[in-house]
């Protein structure tokens, strides 16, 4: 701004001529709409960092086990510093029933996915039986459906009979402090809240915190919000019941500001200069309903899949591997490799390794899972990239004995087909296994394209 008021003095002084009074007329114009753009900027966004009120003292006795202690609030221009105990105890979810009604919440018209057309999944026997023995009441009925093949049951399941129903509910709060891992107190009352629904610290202990006030805030921070399962599919999606006014006129906090995190965020519209994380003080603050447990809802998965918006070759022929090599490695990998490679190469379809050692761009991420027709590889963050996989594309998962059926209810709400493949617990699989849901997978793909 300071660049083009002196560009128009300087139009000013150099023009003598008989227009230089259209010109002083055109300049004095531009620069008022110049100011008044900022100035609204300024009312909507840049000045939502106000300065705190000045030096305060809450003292709050200890009267329920559940209690928030602040010993003194200090303000230093657009700081607060809270010299303080806060100790809180097994403060509820937001959205458990119940609690005391000390914030708002609305409700999101869902969208109707009466025609949205769902994958299917076959799994391994011994992947069923898991599901049987798994301690979560959810993972049990989950279990007898796909043994009795049951497809009306699977599809009202939906993998929420265990969590109960979503319905898009959105919270407010005035006058709080939100911290990074999902925990919201109230500045002077003994109430506390978490943001998420079954992951999360139950006890809260903060000395001597450093915040900074912000006039209308959206927190998407959760326990865990910064991994790369659970930032997109948790924590992101839930800007899915957030308006695009409310988006635009606020700042957006999460749990952490990664480079991952911030990839995310681009990819659905939010500039890197509205993104906040760490302990927080929000005058009015917007906390939309997450994907719960990691099983995102189907206005979450459907609402994501936009946004992301990667383009689909029309002709798709490459069977894509993933390779895990910072946790849970697959001890004996190079065989599995060479193993695809030779069906590939029989099969004429491409062939292309997933390597996170050595990975592009999240869009170029994304795009390769969008070019694929088959996606192979271990239980992992790197099918999070599904996302972008068109109806058709069939999944392989080397899926834990112990169970988790994140990415299969992916899939399945994306309408994938969705294949299991048992992954042991020294991280092996059995190659016979792999051929059999291969070549599963190559007569779908062919009876798709």
């Amino acid at each position: 701004m300071c660049q083009m008021k002196e560009r128009c003095v300087a139009v000013m002084e150099r023009n003598k001529s008989l227009f230089l009074g259209r010109k002083i007329i055109f300049c004095v114009t531009l620069s008022a709409l110049i100011i008044s753009i900022e100035t609204f900027f300024h009312q909507s966004i840049g000045t939502n960092i106000l300065k705190p009120d000045k030096i305060s003292n809450y003292i709050i006795a200890q009267k329920k086990p559940n209690s928030v202690f602040l010993s003194l609030v200090e303000s230093s221009s657009d700081l607060l510093y809270v010299y303080c105990e806060i100790e809180v105890k097994n403060a509820p979810f937001i959205w458990e029933k119940d609690i005391q009604s000390w914030f708002n919440i609305t409700n999101h018209i869902s969208i109707s996915h009466k025609n949205h057309s769902l994958g299917t999944v076959k799994l391994d026997l011994e992947n069923t039986q898991s599901l049987y023995k798994n301690r979560r009441k959810g993972y049990q009925v989950l279990g007898e459906i796909i043994e009795r093949h049951d497809l009306n049951r699977l599809r009202r399941w939906n993998g929420l009979s265990e969590y109960g129903i979503y319905s898009g509910r959105k919270a407010t709060f005035n006058d709080v402090i939100m911290f990074s891992n999902g925990w919201i107190i109230h500045k002077t009352k003994q109430l506390a809240v978490r943001n998420g629904g079954c992951l999360s610290e139950n006890k809260l202990q903060m000395h001597n915190v450093t915040v900074t006030r912000y006039k209308r805030v959206v927190s998407i921070a959760v326990f865990w919000g910064e991994g790369a399962w659970h930032f997109p599919m948790e924590a992101l999606v839930g800007l899915a019941y957030v308006t695009d006014t409310e988006q635009w006129s606020s700042f957006i906090h999460v749990t952490q500001k990664n480079k991952l995190v911030l990839q995310w965020l681009k990819l659905v519209g939010i500039n890197e200069k509205r993104v906040i994380h760490g302990t927080i003080l929000a005058d009015y603050l917007i906390v939309p309903e997450t994907g719960k447990c990691g099983s995102p809802s189907q206005d979450h998965i459907q609402w994501l899949y936009k946004k992301v918006n990667i383009s689909v070759p029309f002709k798709r022929n490459t069977v894509l591997l993933i390779k895990r090599n910072k946790s849970r490695v697959m001890p004996h990998f190079a065989k599995i490799q060479r193993f695809v490679e030779k069906f590939a190469k029989e099969a004429n379809i491409n062939f292309l390794l997933h390597d996170d050692n050595f990975l592009p761009s999240l869009h170029d991420q994304l795009q390769r899972f969008a070019n694929a027709s088959i996606v192979i590889g271990p239980h992992g963050g790197g099918m999070v990239n599904l996302i972008a996989a068109p109806k058709g594309t069939c999944v392989i998962e080397f899926s834990p004995m112990e169970a988790n059926v994140c990415y299969m209810r992916l899939s399945y709400l994306l309408g994938l087909t969705y294949v299991a493949v048992p992954l042991y617990g020294n991280n092996t699989v059995k190659e016979n296994k792999i051929k059999e849901a291969l070549n599963y997978c190559q007569g779908k793909t062919n009876s798709n394209f």
